[in-house]
This record gives C-alpha cells, sequence and structure tokens, in this order.
C-alpha cells in the first residue's frame, strides 16, 4: 500500500465485517461457520478423536477438546528430551518454537526443532490430491451398502469404508477418498444452522440425517479415519466464514480435521470443502481447497484454540488473526503473494490508492470489485487492475464513506468452467429457450436437451438456477458443454482469491456515489498480463473532448480503438511512442458516437476487445 495515502485499522474491535455475499457465478459463497448469538453461530461442542493414543484422553461428546493432553509439555514430570519427542510426535511447533528460545535449550534439540518447524511452513508432496477432482472410488460402493449406512450407520459404516480404501492404511491417498465421500453424501444443515439449536452431531446421527453442521462433518471424518487405521483429531477454533463479523467471540464457532500421516500432521475442512450457504440455503459445490492446504494458509481463515494445534510458529495470534486479509488457498495456487504490505482486514482510505501483487506463472486472468458490506450486488466498474509483468495493480478508491469489500478473483484461461448459477429471469427468460431453439434447429438432440435441463436446479428463494455439478455424470456434462460452447458462454468461472474491507478515513468524501469510475473490461484484458492503461483511466468520455489515449502494453504488438464512426467505421490505430514504447493516440471523441472500444492484436491481424468507454454528450 502506499503509504502516504492509505493508513491500516489499528482496532480490532471496529472491525465490522459481513461475509453475505451471495453474488455472481464468479461468487465467495458463504463459506459455513456459526454461532451462538444474533448470527446463530454453531457450537463446535461434541467433537471427538480417532485412534487416541496412550498419551491421549477421549473427550467426552460435549467438550471441545483435540484429544491431546498437551499440559505435560508445560509441566515438570517429564525430561526435556521426552517432552520434545511429545512435541515432535503432536506437530507442536508452538513448543518448539518456545524451546529454540530457550538459552538453556540442548543445540542438537533446536536444530530438529527448526527443521521440524520448517517441514510444516510447507504444504508437502500434496498437490496431485488438491485437484479439485473427486476420486471415482466414491461411487464405487456397492448399492445395498450405500443405501444402507443411512439406515444403520454402526452396521454399516465399516464396509463403506472397506469399499472405499480396502484394508486402509495411513496415507493421504486414503484421507482423500474418505474426504471426497462425506462431501459427495453429506450437506450442510443450513436449517439447523440458522435455528440456533445444534443437536445431533455425533456421527451416526449425521449419517442417518444426511446432514451435519461443522462439527459433525469432523466427527463424522474422525470415526471414517478410525476404521481406516489413520490418526485424525478434530480442531475447534474460529474461523471467517458465514456470519463472521470482524472481530472473535469469546467461544469458537467451527471445527475441522488434521490427520497423522507420514510422520506430519495435515488438516482439512470437509464442511467448507463440501459447498457454501447462500441466502441461508446450502450449495453442494465439491472443492478441494481446504484438503491439505498449508498451515500458514489455513491461518488466514482458521484459528485453533490452542496454539499447539496451529502447526506454525511463531504462533499466530487472536490480535493477527483479526488484523489479516481473508485468503484463500487458490491465492497461492494460482501463484500470487502479497507484494505491498498486507492490506488489514479493514484498510482506511485517505484517498485513492493502488494496491499490488505478485503474480508469477502465466494463464491466470484476474478481476476485482467492490461489494458494499451487507450488500448482494457488486459496484460495476468500481476497481481497476493493471498488470506489468509479475506485479498486478489494483485501483482502489471508494466512492463515499460507507465499508465496502474489494473482493479479487482469478481464473485459469486454459480452463473450462461453466457460470456455476443464473438469475432465474436470466435462464427462463434466456438461456432455455435459446437450447430450446438449438432443438427445434436440429443442432442438439431431445436427449442432449434433456441433459442440459437436469444440469441444473432452481431454488426459488435464492432467485437462482444453480449448476447440478457431477463430475461422473459425463454423458450429461458433456451434452452441457455442448449447448453451452453452441449459445457462446463465457466458459471462465473466476475462483475468490482474496478479499478485504475499505473504508473512508471519515474526511475523505470518495469519487461520488452513483459514479461508475472505470472502463468496462472484457475477458482479452483480463487475461492480457503486461497491459496498463495510463490514461484515460475513466469509465465514460465526453463528446467532443479533446484526449490522449496511453497504454503500456508488451502482450499485444498493435492497439486500436474502434468509435463506430470514424474513417468509415474502420479500426484508429495508436502509434508507438519512440522514447517511453507506450501506445498513444491524441484523439477527440466524435460527437454522434455512443461507445468507443479499445482493440489489440498479438499478430497485428486479429483483434480482441479490450474495455469500452462509454460516451456522454
Amino acid at each position: 500500500m502506499k503509504k502516504n495515502i492509505l493508513s491500516y485499522s489499528l482496532c480490532a474491535i471496529l472491525l465490522l465485517v459481513s461475509f453475505s455475499l451471495p453474488v455472481s457465478a464468479a461468487s465467495f459463497g458463504n463459506r459455513k461457520s456459526s454461532g451462538k448469538d444474533a448470527s446463530k453461530r454453531e457450537s463446535t461442542k461434541s467433537v471427538k478423536n480417532a485412534k487416541v493414543s496412550k498419551e491421549r484422553t477421549v473427550v467426552s461428546s460435549v467438550a471441545v477438546e483435540s484429544g491431546i493432553d498437551f499440559s505435560v509439555l508445560y509441566e515438570d514430570g517429564l525430561s526435556d528430551a521426552e517432552k520434545f519427542e511429545k512435541a515432535i510426535q503432536w506437530g507442536d511447533c508452538a513448543w518448539l518454537y518456545s524451546y529454540t528460545r530457550r538459552t538453556d535449550a540442548d543445540k542438537a534439540l533446536v536444530a530438529k526443532a527448526k527443521s521440524a518447524i520448517a517441514t510444516y511452513n510447507t504444504a508437502g508432496n500434496v498437490a496431485s490430491f488438491r485437484t479439485g477432482k473427486m476420486s471415482a472410488q466414491v461411487r464405487k460402493v456397492p448399492k445395498d451398502v450405500q443405501e444402507g449406512v443411512f439406515k444403520k450407520p454402526s452396521e454399516y459404516l465399516p464396509s463403506v469404508v472397506s469399499a472405499l480404501v480396502g484394508k486402509g492404511g495411513s496415507s493421504l491417498g486414503n484421507v482423500k477418498i474418505l474426504h471426497d465421500w462425506i462431501c459427495d453424501n453429506i450437506s450442510y444443515d443450513a436449517d439447523m444452522l440458522f435455528s440456533g439449536k445444534i443437536s445431533g452431531q455425533d456421527w451416526e446421527s449425521v449419517l442417518k440425517k444426511k446432514k451435519a453442521v461443522c462439527s459433525g462433518y469432523t466427527n463424522l471424518m474422525n470415526e471414517m479415519c478410525r476404521l481406516a487405521g489413520i490418526e485424525s483429531i478434530g480442531i475447534s477454533g474460529w474461523s471467517k466464514g458465514f456470519g463472521y463479523k470482524g472481530y472473535l467471540d469469546d467461544y469458537t464457532d467451527h471445527a475441522w480435521n488434521a490427520v497423522h500421516v507420514g510422520g506430519r500432521w495435515y488438516q482439512l475442512d470437509c464442511t467448507w470443502d463440501a459447498g457454501i450457504v447462500e441466502y441461508k440455503k446450502f450449495v453442494k459445490k465439491y472443492s478441494t481447497s481446504w484438503l491439505f492446504a498449508s498451515p500458514r494458509v489455513f491461518l488466514y481463515s482458521h484459528l485453533s484454540e490452542k496454539d499447539d494445534l496451529q502447526y506454525y510458529a511463531p504462533v499466530l495470534t487472536k490480535e493477527q488473526f483479526v488484523k489479516e486479509p481473508y485468503v484463500e488457498p487458490d491465492f497461492f495456487d494460482f501463484g500470487f503473494a502479497f507484494k505491498d504490505p498486507m492490506p488489514d482486514y479493514t484498510t482506511i482510505l485517505t484517498g485513492a490508492c493502488e494496491y499490488q501483487l505478485s503474480l508469477f506463472g502465466t494463464g491466470k486472468a484476474v478481476m476485482a470489485q467492490l461489494l458494499p458490506v451487507g450488500g448482494t450486488a457488486y459496484l460495476p466498474q468500481s476497481v481497476w487492475v493493471n498488470r506489468s509483468g509479475n506485479t498486478v495493480s489494483l485501483g482502489l478508491d471508494v466512492p463515499d464513506k460507507t465499508k465496502y469489500t474489494v473482493c479479487v478473483f482469478a481464473y485459469n484461461t486454459a480452463e473450462t468452467k461453466w457460470p456455476f448459477y443464473f438469475g432465474i429471469s436470466e435462464f427462463e427468460g434466456n438461456l432455455l429457450p435459446r437450447a430450446e431453439a438449438l432443438f427445434a434447429e436440429k443442432k442438439v438432440s431431445e436427449k442432449e436437451l434433456e441433459h442440459f435441463k437436469d444440469s441444473f436446479y432452481k431454488e426459488k428463494d435464492n432467485g437462482r438456477y444453480y449448476l447440478a455439478e457431477d463430475q461422473f455424470a459425463m454423458e450429461r456434462n458433456n451434452a452441457t458443454d455442448k449447448i453451452m460452447h453452441l449459445l457462446e458462454m463465457d466458459p471462465h468461472r473466476s475462483n475468490p482469491i482474496l478479499k478485504f474491507d475499505i473504508v473512508s478515513d471519515g474526511r475523505y468524501e470518495g469519487y461520488g456515489k452513483n459514479v461508475v469510475k472505470y472502463p468496462l473490461t472484457y475477458s482479452a484484458y483480463n487475461s492480457a498480463t503486461s497491459t496498463r492503461l495510463v490514461s484515460p483511466l475513466v469509465s465514460t468520455l465526453v463528446a467532443g473532448n479533446a484526449i490522449r489515449f496511453e497504454i503500456e502494453s508488451s502482450d499485444y504488438t498493435a492497439l486500436a480503438i474502434f468509435d463506430g464512426v470514424s474513417q468509415r467505421g474502420d479500426l484508429i490505430p495508436m502509434t508507438r511512442d519512440a522514447k517511453t514504447k507506450s501506445f498513444v493516440l491524441e484523439y477527440v471523441v466524435p460527437e454522434d458516437s455512443e461507445q468507443i472500444v479499445v482493440y489489440g492484436s498479438r499478430n497485428g491481424r486479429n483483434y480482441d476487445g479490450l474495455w469500452v468507454y462509454k460516451v456522454n454528450h
């Protein structure tokens, strides 16, 4: 952040953030944690633990404990060497770090402690499990066993686990299969969440209902791991999920798991990987974002009640957790890093500013928008993204003195992912009639049209049709792909990667309410890797005014504008400035032009639209 115009909020109690974001197909969605007060947060009582070792005690169904007795590390009775071995066994980086700071510490143990801490500073060799692809094994459970487990859980669950992982064994692959089966079969109990009365979260009750809140997901994962011979514990703590207000309550509001595989601990959150909550409704949306993410990445959204279960050192304090922005694992998976100092969860603006991120690698599109805190609709063209080499610059400003959330999105340009939902009127009044017209024109078969219709389901209360994703419904998916391509729908669904609030310092008035600040961008610009608009950086040009276009770009060999009237409707080329190497054009906005589009070409022949200006008369 530019220090002369941007400062940071220092008072945690003032950070009031709403996570109710039922938004576009590039939605952040509402990650599921919950509470006990007005936001009806979910209790994390009743988190049991699988494969408890002798050093652990089994916790009761109403306790909020991991099952590990960390107190032995801080009491007399064990030697330093014995405590050290237990800390290594439990992944207690907090204790290991404190040991390295002792003046009387054994040098050999200090070296081992630092090595162990360094191991937890990385995710480990887990990339092959975090692809967003569900294991095919989850659909290979015999039908009678799959149906029986929801009627007689204790009788059939061992057979389910056996069908999934065979004889079991402690491996990340087996953990992923269990994680995937839970995500595929257990829905989040949004009704229970919003009722404020959490009950029946033991694993048997969860299977009978096929629904759970976070503690139920955690308990079921623990039991399935126990049956598979995998050491698993439940972790209770706080999260920046649904209902998070920008500060931490005295009680915890979320639960997730950690598994011990290959000598180290890995965290996973089946609740968040099963889907999202929007408008008080659960929407199934499988992911592997929270499967084996590194400890530091988890700490941007999950804070264990016990420092010893952070698997990270030096430990992140509650104050630090509240201060930091919400960061999705995809932020790092896509190759992003913080270049400027990390923004606060609530950042104070004294005027317009620019915030920079680093982005390594190619094939990523980036965009950002403002969302009023507590609102449901983005402000159009409210954040400008410039890219130059490995630097992504966000032009930040606020229209007035109210608080806004900066939402940053990205997607892989080579990956096809259709929009996750459409508005009811858009689907019924546009998409569906056009698909039916394709059938009438014999461009698709009746079966393909039926598959397309079956690919979406209506959630009336949300005002949306959602894509019913199923990676194994290949015939249906192929039909949907075909029709969406024929309808020329945008095949790119943006992933949320970063979110933080910005607000005026009270003196700055903002750029104006109901003002559209920046030009409308097209996907070609969003995916450009090194193109920067210098001027005019506004949404609207005034007819008759003389302006200077200046654009820095190494993506394109030629840039031009199109106004619909000049040069008989042909493109008007820009020229390279000999000194700056920027593309420039001195230009007078025509009186009879309605809009001006900037085009770019990589070969001098084919042009893509980059962004468009509106013309005021």
